[in-house]
């Protein structure tokens, strides 16, 4: 087996499942920005402090002035 590439799949599945989380929850208006803590509740597993920023796209493919609300 070829670790490496085992590597390689696992992370594209897990940027995978990270991209749907936050799509699913930003269209359901989830505030997403901040830093999360994540707390495993064992002492043979790490904690996790994740800190997520909303990057605006280089040019919006809309006027954000004339949308109505």
């Amino acid at each position: 087996m070829d670790t490496q590439q085992d590597d390689s799949s696992a992370l594209r599945e897990f940027e995978q499942s990270l991209e749907t989380l936050l799509l699913e929850a930003f269209a359901r208006g989830v505030p997403l920005e901040g830093r999360w803590q994540i707390t495993l509740n064992s002492p043979n597993l790490p904690d996790w402090s994740i800190q997520i920023s909303e990057k605006p796209p280089a040019q919006p493919e809309y006027d954000p002035d004339f949308i109505e609300e």
